[in-house]
């Protein structure tokens, strides 16, 4: 069930599109986990994708302020809300829910390309106009 990466999901921003490489990455280390319920690693996974996140998050909303993206506050809530419903999936799997683990990945492999491919591709043109490619 692994994300493959695909010229269709860049955003023409190399720097955004490495970040978006990289958050696969994570999300495909932790479907190769799931089925092995080693915990310990897939708390380890949940952190560092935590981190990543925010860190990709922080870097694309930089630029919807620096460059007055107008999409930039409706993309900003999309994050919010998936920081959310992340933390709520990984509460349910820390509370002993090990199903949970599938729910999880494929929320992120939904979510991720979903948004990649259709609230990302919005800010495209803003930030290539601004000289970010």
């Amino acid at each position: 069930m692994g994300i493959t990466w695909e010229e269709i999901n860049s955003v023409n921003v190399k720097e955004i599109d490495g970040q978006h490489k990289i958050l696969l990455s994570i999300i495909n280390k932790l479907d190769g986990l799931r089925k092995s319920n080693d915990r310990v690693a897939i708390n380890d996974i949940f952190r560092e994708l935590r981190e990543y996140v925010n860190f990709h998050f922080k870097t694309e909303e930089k630029y919807f302020d620096l460059f007055a993206y107008a999409g930039k506050d409706s993309h900003k809530t999309e994050h919010s809300v998936y920081i959310e419903k992340i933390n709520d999936l990984e509460k349910k799997y820390q509370s002993g829910d090990v199903a949970a683990i599938d729910e999880i990945v494929k929320f992120l492999h939904n979510w991720w390309i979903m948004h990649i491919n259709s609230s990302d591709l919005q800010y495209s043109d803003c930030f290539n106009d601004n000289g970010l490619f």
